[in-house]
């Protein structure tokens, strides 16, 4: 795994964790980590909506150029490396209303 992909993890990570104290402390011990991922990106951008990029391009809408996915944890996946099977979570880029432009709006040049 390159460098740039495991320090994205520990990022991700870092925050799951620490969203997950924050709810544990609240009395919330059941709530997922990509629940709180979503509520924690909703508030943070002041957005009402989040949706992985093919969502967006299903309903008519691309990702600006310069819009930066929110990251969130993928399902379990398995894949051979050195001949073993490793299962990890990918992570998987999420946006908001704000990080799009419907498509036929798009500038030609």
């Amino acid at each position: 795994m390159e460098q740039n992909t495991q320090t994205k993890r520990e990022a991700l990570k870092s925050l799951c964790n620490r969203l997950c104290d924050a709810a544990k402390k609240a009395g919330n011990v059941e709530i997922k980590c990509n629940y709180l991922l979503k509520v924690y990106y909703l508030r943070k951008y002041s957005s009402s909506m989040l949706k992985t990029f093919d969502q967006w391009s299903k309903d008519g809408f691309t990702i600006k150029k310069d819009a930066t996915g929110k990251p969130f944890w993928g399902a379990p996946i398995e894949k051979e490396k050195d001949g073993q099977i490793i299962r990890f979570c990918p992570i998987n880029y999420w946006f908001t209303e704000m990080d799009i432009v419907e498509q036929d709006k798009l500038p030609l040049c």
